[in-house]
């Protein structure tokens, strides 16, 4: 079989589909790989508007999307890390199968700002390339009840520099991408992990070698750093490009995106929704099911309910 040489991967729930917009767009204007050699690959909760489904295809022809059924047990999906991080976020997984068909694998997550071009990612050789934490560790990424409750392993280092998941590479080198894959699910069922700590063990297990490129692709928006010589801006954590309306080539990316046919987002929506849920959670006595209660509504009315 005759492998392309790049598939590009998001994952959301389709209330951000106007994230994914914003990523693709920004990807098309500075990504100086042509558009034949490459894909994109979208993992989605639900099936698109036909809006947003148009706007898509409008940025990209090129757009393959695919309606992510996860193989968790329902236990799994009221988990903690489960409700603070959607379940969306564990089909970064299927990377690993992609590898079959592809080159190299891009994943990027839609809380990020691409503004200059990425073609030297393609230069890593090593079967993954990742950004590590300056200081944070996999066992600091990890509830440290869960750690005495349910991962009772020896095998692995916790103490080991943690790298973020939300901008990966990984080369066709790697030849047992399937197998990496179903670890990776299982572990995270029998550990209550997330996805991050799940694929930083899942390096040791499987011996992976990795690269570290750098904050230059994966920058945190909130980082001490300037953000101005990064070809990648992350939004990790704290307030959102989509809430602050603080970069200009993010707003920029969103009114290609509004003017392409994509639906908007309206913040003030999902402030008055969050407030009504609020209301009735209070009442309910129990955190877990109050967290619940508040992560099934945001999904009914159209955005995630985020847990801090």
């Amino acid at each position: 079989m005759i492998k392309k040489k790049l598939a590009i991967v998001l994952c959301t729930t389709i209330n951000q589909m106007f994230a994914i917009g914003n990523v693709l767009i920004g990807l098309k204007k500075h990504f100086s790989l042509p558009e034949d050699e490459y894909d994109i690959i979208l993992y989605v909760n639900k099936k698109l508007d036909k809006r947003d489904e148009n706007a898509i295809n409008n940025i990209y022809k090129n757009t393959i999307i695919n309606l992510y059924k996860s193989p968790f047990p329902k236990s799994f999906k009221n988990s903690n890390c489960a409700l603070q991080w959607s379940i969306m976020t564990f089909a970064r997984f299927e990377c690993f199968s992609l590898i079959e068909k592809y080159n190299k694998v891009l994943y990027l997550d839609t809380d990020i700002l691409i503004q200059k071009d990425i073609i030297d990612l393609l230069n890593i050789e090593e079967n993954m390339g990742v950004c590590y934490e300056e200081a944070d560790t996999i066992k600091g990424n990890v509830e440290s009840k869960l750690i005495a409750q349910r991962f009772k392993s020896n095998k692995y280092n916790l103490d080991t520099k943690l790298f973020n998941v939300g901008v990966f590479l990984l080369n066709d080198s790697i030849t047992n991408g399937n197998e990496i894959k179903d670890w990776c699910y299982i572990m995270s069922v029998k550990w209550l992990m997330a996805d991050q700590p799940i694929l930083n063990l899942a390096v040791q297990e499987f011996n992976i070698s990795v690269y570290d490129f750098s904050d230059t692709y994966n920058r945190y928006k909130l980082s001490d750093k300037d953000i101005e010589d990064a070809c990648i801006v992350h939004a990790l954590c704290g307030v959102k490009f989509w809430n602050a309306n603080d970069n200009a080539e993010w707003n920029e990316n969103n009114k290609k995106w509004i003017e392409f046919g994509g639906t908007a987002y309206d913040p003030k929506y999902v402030e008055n929704k969050m407030k009504q849920i609020n209301k009735i959670a209070w009442w309910i006595p129990n955190k877990k099911l109050r967290d619940i209660y508040r992560v099934r509504m945001g999904e009914k009315y159209g955005f995630r309910w985020e847990l801090y």
